[in-house]
This record gives C-alpha cells, sequence and structure tokens, in this order.
C-alpha cells in the first residue's frame, strides 16, 4: 500500500512539476494535456485522472504560489521581528503579485490567460484565497466588531477573485493607463472599502504595507518559483 501510495504521489507531483514548466515557458494557451503527458513520459488520461482539467491544473498551479507567498512572507516577518496585522499582510501580498507581473513577462501572460478563461472566478482559487481571508476575517471581528457569516464571507472572496481577474485584463491589454503599484493599492482599497474599512484607516494600512513590502527582497524566478532574502 505504502508504495502504491508514493507512485501515486510522484506521479501527480511529476504531472504537476512538468505543467508549471510549460505554462511558464509556453503559457496557458500554447500548453495542451498532450504536451503535459509526453513532456511528462506519463498517459494523457492519467493527468485528466489526478486533475480533471488543463483548467484545474493551472487552478492547482495558481493556489500553490499563492500558498508559498504568504507562508513565505509571514516567515520573513517573523525572523525580522516585523509585527504586522492580517490586513497590512494582504496588502504586502497584494504587492508582490502585482510586481511580478510588471517584471516577469511569462508570469503576466499566464495570469492574463488564466483570467481571460475565468479560472480565477470560476474554479475554487477562493478557497485558497480564504486561508488570509478567513484571518482577516477573524481580526476584524475582534478589532472592529464586524461578524460576517459564512455566506457573506465566500461572496466577499468570490467578488475579490473577480476584481483582481478583472483588473489583470483590463491593464493587460491597454485599457488603463497606470502602474502596477497603483493597481496593486486599488484591489486592497476595494477589498478594504468592502469589507467596511473606512477610508483613513485604508490609507494607514497601505502606508504601512508599502514600508513592509519596500523591506522585503522577493522575486519569481523560472517556473512559478518564489525567492524572498
Amino acid at each position: 500500500m505504502e508504495t502504491k501510495a508514493a507512485d501515486y504521489n510522484e506521479t501527480k507531483q511529476n504531472i504537476f512539476d512538468t505543467a508549471k514548466t510549460l505554462f511558464y515557458e509556453k503559457g496557458y494557451y500554447n500548453t495542451s494535456i498532450g504536451n503535459i503527458s509526453e513532456a511528462a513520459n506519463v498517459n494523457r488520461a492519467l493527468v485528466s485522472y489526478y486533475f480533471q482539467s488543463k483548467g484545474n491544473l493551472a487552478l492547482h498551479i495558481v493556489n500553490q504560489f499563492n500558498t508559498t507567498i504568504t507562508e513565505k512572507i509571514t516567515y520573513k516577518l517573523k525572523e525580522t521581528n516585523v509585527d504586522a496585522n492580517p490586513l497590512v499582510l494582504f496588502a504586502v501580498e497584494t504587492r508582490a503579485f502585482n510586481s511580478f507581473r510588471r517584471l516577469n513577462e511569462n508570469y503576466r501572460r499566464f495570469m492574463k490567460e488564466v483570467s481571460l478563461e475565468n479560472i480565477l472566478t470560476l474554479g475554487e482559487n477562493w478557497i485558497v484565497r480564504a486561508i488570509r481571508g478567513n484571518t482577516i476575517y477573524e481580526y476584524l471581528e475582534k478589532t472592529h466588531d464586524i461578524c460576517l457569516s459564512e455566506v457573506d464571507r465566500q461572496i466577499y472572496q468570490s467578488s475579490l477573485s473577480s476584481i483582481i481577474s478583472g483588473l489583470i485584463i483590463v491593464h493587460s491589454e491597454g485599457h488603463i493607463d497606470c502602474s502596477h503599484e497603483y493597481i496593486a493599492e486599488k484591489e486592497c482599497e476595494m477589498y478594504l472599502k468592502m469589507l467596511g474599512l473606512e477610508k483613513g484607516e485604508i490609507s494607514m494600512i497601505l502606508q504601512e504595507s508599502k514600508a513592509v513590502y519596500d523591506n522585503i527582497d522577493i522575486k519569481m524566478e523560472k517556473n512559478f518559483n518564489i525567492k524572498i532574502k
């Protein structure tokens, strides 16, 4: 049984890693299930067995680097004794992802293509963002007496995913002319307004997150690997 489980995990990881490489190098649109199975040296049916579809496989990759950046930034701040509340951490992460889109052409292309396919909004990506989201909601309940039901939380997370996808598309296609940093701040501002925060507090969160982010050396490298110093 242990051997079968190990083979299962190894095969699934091989497919996942291969897809990451191809999506990074060729983009989402120019990568097919056939390309992935051939490069991973596995039967095409196994790709569908483990991940159901190309879109779901792309979503797993997005979820992985969402989770990775949260873990790496949180660890770095603890290591340097920086105390930042969940709202500030959310804004720091948002700044990082927008910086990746500015500096990494492959990541920018991939995120535009998965956004055009509604993968971020129709998939279960909001569940991963809810890891940070639930921390935010618990914090707001303790500090602001803002209590949200589970349905409300899901609505806010889905709305955030829609905001992100929409901004990625219109900015990538040149429909709005502004910096990635400005996009990051507007993304945060809209979400925090939805949660009921006042303008003054939102401004303070954005200022604090910028100060924290400016002291972190974080980059997205080849194959969507995130490095932080």
